[in-house]
């Protein structure tokens, strides 16, 4: 019997692979990964390793298309910790002093 490949799994799979360290890295500061159109092959699979990375690294996320359709990004959009919590909640009480 023979083994059935799913090419686009594949193919999403490898691009997956490839973007883990740009996200990582994006996630671990401002929390968002932009990238123009124009460098994406094609923006549905983009957007399906994007998010593969993003269940990879633990974390809840979302994927756009900007309205132009120049961009596609992916957002972090796990919930804030305690302590991230605390230190906006400080940040915005020394502002208002």
């Amino acid at each position: 019997m023979s083994k059935v490949v799913d090419l686009e799994r594949v193919r999403m799979q490898r691009l997956a692979d490839e973007l883990m360290p740009f996200i990582a890295e994006a996630f671990a500061g401002q929390g968002i990964y932009k990238v123009g159109v124009a460098d994406v092959e094609n923006v549905d699979r983009w957007r399906r390793a994007a998010k593969a990375c993003a269940r990879k690294l633990g974390v809840t996320a979302r994927t756009s298309l900007s309205t132009d359709g120049a961009s596609v990004w992916i957002v972090d959009t796990s919930p804030a910790t305690l302590p991230e919590r605390v230190r906006a909640a400080r940040s915005i009480d020394y502002l208002l002093r």
